[in-house]
């Protein structure tokens, strides 16, 4: 019975003798190996097994045969005609006379080697997984399913001044910058990939570094499933872009701002005049514009040259800088002129008249006092215009009537400032 058990069992047993002699193979080693029962009774065990697996099988026999143990496992390849070899699983079991005698041992081979195959082939993926992920130039995680770090590479850590373990104690939400919806966002992209809305996201993002230096990345997130669809993690892709980002705000500011004074130029100040222009009317604010002619810079220019002259024009806008608030904007539009917008005045014409009133005078009695030029102390003077807009103005409109009033400052003697009245002649001579 134990015999047909064995003849007709899938896997393959094979009785040994002490010394290894194999006394019994049973007929499956045609399938399994595809070698004749014949060819192997009367041989050691030995030639067919892998030489670099035959000290781990002689040592399952010798626990077997020796120590008395009832049995072991191992995983050895053993010899196909083709010169191939295939994994099987070797079970052991002591057989022993009734006396005690031991007679020898049976093994029973499975097949596995579909089994190690697969395994090998998910060794490669992770080994292949983590060169690349240890190589790669730029930043790369796997996170878990609560955003924690599973695994980074040196070019995050790098990148973020962090230690390998200072991350893997850590998740996401520890480097997102100072944006209070930075975090939400993040949780709300992820669970939009967990639910398949999404197959990935790439998006810039603000991160902090160690030392709390301002980070900006590109930030690509994908989701890992397993064969039944499941999500298992993400994984991150970092690209630093801070120094694009920073080279990009150069170029906007260069193309926004004058060159010698680093004010706004007269393309950005027409285009936030128009934007300020353009909101919605409100019954509590108005725009007011100060129109500002540095007085006699011909003349500074023919006694003292052109770079003096620049000397005063960059002080003054130095000075005029002091007086702008994080809402108003100020520019240079032309060699001797600013313009000065202050978004924020009373909504009463009065009221903000005399707000704006104040203001000039600050800026006025600031820009007159002496500066250091290489050329000794200069005394400069400014006129001022100014203009309140109104509801239906455009930017060429409150710019010309701060410009009529600033024409009038320069006819009534220079260093002063003049509010655009409309019941006065308007027009300027030519």
């Amino acid at each position: 019975m134990y015999r047909l058990l064995a003849e007709h069992a899938s896997d393959l047993v094979l009785r040994r003798d002490p010394a290894g002699i194999v006394g019994w193979v049973s007929p499956s080693v045609v399938d399994v190996l595809g070698i004749p029962p014949e060819a192997m009774v009367g041989r050691p065990v030995a030639d067919f097994v892998h030489p670099a697996d035959s000290p781990s099988h002689e040592a399952l026999l010798h626990t077997v045969l020796v120590t008395g143990s009832p049995g072991g496992q191992a995983k050895v390849r053993f010899a196909q005609p083709d010169g191939g070899w295939r994994w099987m699983s070797v079970q052991a079991r002591v057989l022993c006379e009734a006396d005690g005698r031991v007679l020898g041992a049976v093994e029973a081979l499975r097949d596995v080697q579909t089994e190690v195959e697969a395994q090998e082939s998910l060794a490669r993926s992770e080994q292949q997984f983590r060169l690349a992920m240890a190589s790669a130039p730029i930043g790369m995680a796997v996170v878990d399913l609560e955003r924690r770090f599973v695994q980074v590479n040196p070019a995050l850590c790098q990148m973020l001044g962090r230690s390998e373990e200072w991350l893997l104690s850590r998740g996401i939400a520890d480097l997102l910058g100072p944006d209070p919806e930075a975090d939400a966002r993040d949780l709300r992209v992820r669970l939009e990939l967990q639910s398949g809305q999404r197959d990935s996201v790439t998006s810039d993002e603000h991160m902090l570094t160690a030392d709390g230096a301002d980070l900006f990345v590109t930030h690509a997130i994908g989701l890992l499933r397993d064969d039944h669809g499941t999500p298992l993690w993400f994984v991150s892709q970092f690209v630093d872009i801070t120094e694009a980002r920073r080279a990009q705000g150069q170029l906007h500011f260069l193309a926004t701002h004058d060159a010698m004074t680093s004010l706004a130029n007269r393309a950005e100040l027409f285009d936030v005049l128009a934007a300020l222009l353009d909101r919605e009317q409100s019954a509590t604010t108005s725009v007011g514009v100060l129109f500002i002619d540095l007085d006699g810079l011909k003349e500074i220019n023919d006694t003292y040259g052109h770079a003096v002259g620049d000397q005063v024009i960059m002080r003054l806008a130095d000075r005029l800088r002091t007086h702008v608030g994080a809402q108003d904007v100020a520019a240079r539009i032309g060699g001797d002129e600013f313009v000065v917008v202050l978004p924020v005045l009373p909504g009463v014409v009065s009221a903000a008249e005399n707000v704006a009133l104040a203001r000039a005078e600050a800026i006025r009695e600031d820009l007159a006092a002496g500066v250091s030029t290489d050329s000794g102390a200069i005394v400069p003077t400014v006129s001022i215009g100014l203009a309140l807009a109104e509801p239906a103005d455009g930017v060429e409109d409150v710019l010309a009537r701060a410009d009529q009033a600033l024409y009038r400052a320069k006819q009534g003697g220079r260093n002063c400032i003049v509010v655009f009245d409309p019941t006065e002649d308007s027009a300027r001579p030519g």
